[in-house]
């Protein structure tokens, strides 16, 4: 097996298929929505990622499929509400359920997915999957939360603990659970843990960092999001460390240059080559704890999909 594009695609099938199968509803327009939303279809980096993990552990991709159908959906849920906290509206290169239609709306669509891939998690046949899961989507509501409380005063400690929260947790789940449903130890499991926490850091940073670099017809969302949002990710943290706040918001009230002018400063300062670097540092820790699995056949799978996370888009 390797990381072709094929098999990707036959990732993507499966989920995809299973989402338009599972989450429908009884009313016409609220199906209809619906379908828009799981037509849309994202790169499945978790549940491929539940897939090499399973390939570690000698588990099939069948025997992960549901799994990793119910996480997809709660990334799809996290999505929706990211695009209502954030004011987006262009994800994946097409307008968001916001955009679309309202504030209010995308987040009771948002709330309905969520709470159908819990049930179906808390219905899955392995006890743990369901604790597993609730945890993951805990953690990511702390992570969003703490986002908005600590915007203003954002720095690298609380940065990683937030994309910890919000994006970590959840490659953190779809690992653990692929090796539970391997009948894997609880030792193993929690090298599982440890492995998607660096996988989802490296992931973040590299999702941050495109946000300076990236074009936008690859990404599917405009260049310097973040930054428009006053969002402050890793590259600026760093570049504007030593900047007084003053100047960092008067760089941003000067709105018709701010965007471009601050990311100009972050590539000068140093933010981009940083937050690669520790992107590269987190990568690094999933490998040395990809080397305690033994496996080295499945493991050299593995550099394909690192090389995948700094040239995708989320």
């Amino acid at each position: 097996m390797n990381l072709s594009g094929s098999y990707t695609t036959d990732i993507a099938r499966d989920v995809y298929g299973d989402l338009r199968k599972h989450f429908i509803s009884s009313d016409p327009s609220i199906n209809t929505v619906l379908g828009q939303i799981f037509t849309q279809q994202g790169k499945v980096v978790r549940p491929l990622f539940m897939s090499l993990v399973g390939e570690l552990v000698g588990v099939s991709w069948e025997r992960l499929r549901h799994a990793a159908v119910i996480v997809e959906a709660i990334h799809i849920a996290s999505l929706i509400h990211d695009d209502v906290v954030d004011d987006s509206d262009l994800r994946r290169g097409k307008a968001t359920l916001n955009a679309r239609f309202s504030d209010k709306l995308s987040v009771l669509f948002g709330d309905d997915i969520f709470l159908k891939a819990l049930h179906m998690a808390h219905s899955f046949e392995h006890p743990r999957v369901y604790d597993i899961l609730y945890q993951a989507v805990k953690r990511m509501i702390q992570g969003e939360i703490c986002e908005e409380l600590y915007g203003g005063e954002m720095d690298e400690v609380m940065y990683l603990k937030i994309i910890g929260n919000k994006t970590a947790s959840l490659f953190a789940a779809s690992a653990e659970i692929a090796i539970i449903l391997s009948d894997g130890d609880d030792d193993t499991a929690v090298m599982g843990r440890d492995l998607g926490e660096a996988v989802g850091m490296a992931f973040q940073i590299v999702d941050d960092t495109l946000d300076f670099v990236g074009e936008t017809e690859i990404m599917g969302k405009p260049r310097h999001a973040d930054i428009a949002s006053e969002r402050f990710t890793l590259p600026a943290i760093h570049a504007l460390r030593d900047c007084r706040k003053d100047e960092i918001v008067s760089l941003i009230a000067e709105r018709e240059t701010s965007h471009e002018r601050l990311a100009e400063m972050v590539g000068r300062n140093g933010g981009i080559k940083y937050a690669y670097g520790r992107a590269r540092d987190y990568s690094e820790k999933a490998r040395s704890i990809l080397g305690g699995f033994g496996n080295g056949k499945a493991i050299a799978i593995f550099d394909d999909f690192f090389d995948m996370l700094v040239t995708r888009a989320s």
